[in-house]
């Protein structure tokens, strides 16, 4: 039943025995200490609680390793649960790989075990002078520490830019003499296009 249990655990993360409580492994990631200047390794930590109910999925899974219908694998699981009670009044259990169970009083003790190998390390500040590397531009590699290709003008030619001027106001000014001369313009003319009529005073009647 241990080994099945194990299985389950490992793979599931978390089981419960009856009469003895939940167990549940929670993968914490590496933590760095600026004071100590020290980087810890990732763990996986036990966590217990003495209560639980044991779900059915759990149920299934034993049924299937110890080859049990439903009802007898729940009796079995129970069974096994009050004899590792009894087992921790009278000494420690070591779950080999998770912590030790012991018993003071009726109350149930874990202690997990340290579930990594791996120590933890310094973590040293270091500065590097004059450290280079390569970098993509476009199409094209070059070294982190050629700047150059910031340097590339951004604005146009003022040449450029009087040309395009020229350019626009003399066709401004073409535009403008053809529209005039469609109109038949003359710049003498009074703007009037009919002659003016003057009325000569006649002599008054006797």
């Amino acid at each position: 039943m241990l080994s099945s249990l194990t299985s389950y655990l490992t793979q599931f993360k978390k089981v419960v025995i009856p009469f003895i409580g939940t167990f549940e492994l929670r993968q914490q990631p590496a933590t760095l200490d600026f004071a100590n200047r020290l980087i810890y390794p990732p763990v996986q930590e036990v966590h217990f609680a003495p209560q639980g109910t044991v779900p059915a999925e759990q149920l299934n899974f034993l049924g299937w390793e110890l080859e049990l219908d439903g009802t007898t694998v729940e009796e079995r699981l129970s069974q096994f649960g009050r004899a590792l009670k009894t087992t921790l009044t009278e000494a420690a259990f070591l779950w080999d790989g998770f912590g030790e169970l012991s018993a003071a009083e009726d109350a149930v003790l874990f202690t997990p075990a340290r579930s990594s190998q791996l120590s933890e390390v310094a973590a040293n500040k270091i500065i590097r002078q004059n450290v280079h590397h390569g970098v993509l531009v476009g199409e094209k590699e070059m070294n982190s520490g050629d700047i150059s290709y910031m340097e590339a003008p951004v604005a146009i030619k003022r040449s450029y830019v009087n040309w395009v001027g020229w350019i626009i106001a003399l066709c401004a000014l073409l535009f403008i003499g053809y529209q005039l001369s469609a109109k038949n313009f003359h710049p003498f003319a009074s703007g009037l296009q009919q002659k003016p009529q003057l009325k000569v005073p006649g002599k008054h009647s006797q």
